[in-house]
């Protein structure tokens, strides 16, 4: 499991260093006075480092010991996510699906409080809390994303509603698992 954590770090340092690496060739800096010619995607590419390192040791390590303890604990080959919590961003998803089939197999209906996350079992019971204003909602994840990068949740428009994030869209947020 640390193997293939080390691995996954060393491949996002070794690919970012080489984008950092020919972002910093083509100014040809010669002085430090020369940082302004520095293309101002260097910085971004630091930034998705950042992120994806978090992402890997959080999710990684937190996968790791919920293994070991819901081994111990939970029905067999069944992770125990309970305690689980990650921040990052969320969305909200709503009208245009209306009604269409979730990838749990049930019909998606946006005034439910329901959510989608890349991994969390079907049926989980989570807290999400809108960082920017401390609301929170309980949902239960019944479909699979977010999939674009650096989502982490895809709210149902009632509870995007109930959060107050239906107007900006995507907010910072904290997901606590509660249970299944």
């Amino acid at each position: 499991m640390h193997q293939k954590v080390g691995k996954r770090i060393a491949t996002a340092l070794i690919l970012t260093g080489i984008g950092l690496s020919n972002h910093l060739e083509q100014t040809k800096l010669t002085s430090v006075r020369d940082v302004e010619k520095i293309p101002a995607t260097a910085p971004r590419l630091l930034s998705d480092l950042a992120d994806r390192l978090t992402d890997i040791v959080k999710v990684e390590s937190s996968a790791w010991a919920t293994e070991k303890i819901g081994s111990a604990i939970g029905r067999s080959g069944e992770k125990q996510w309970h305690g689980y919590s990650q921040k990052g961003w969320a969305s909200w998803y709503g009208p245009g699906l209306h009604g269409n089939l979730t990838a749990s197999g049930e019909r998606f209906n946006q005034y439910d409080l329901t959510a989608a996350h890349r991994n969390l079992p079907f049926g989980t019971w989570v807290r999400v809390t809108n960082l920017n204003n401390n609301l929170s909602v309980v949902v239960r994840i019944n479909d699979r994303g977010p999939y674009i990068r650096g989502r982490i949740i895809d709210v149902s428009a009632a509870a995007a509603q109930e959060v107050r994030m239906r107007q900006s869209g995507v907010v910072p947020v904290r997901v606590d698992v509660l249970g299944r």
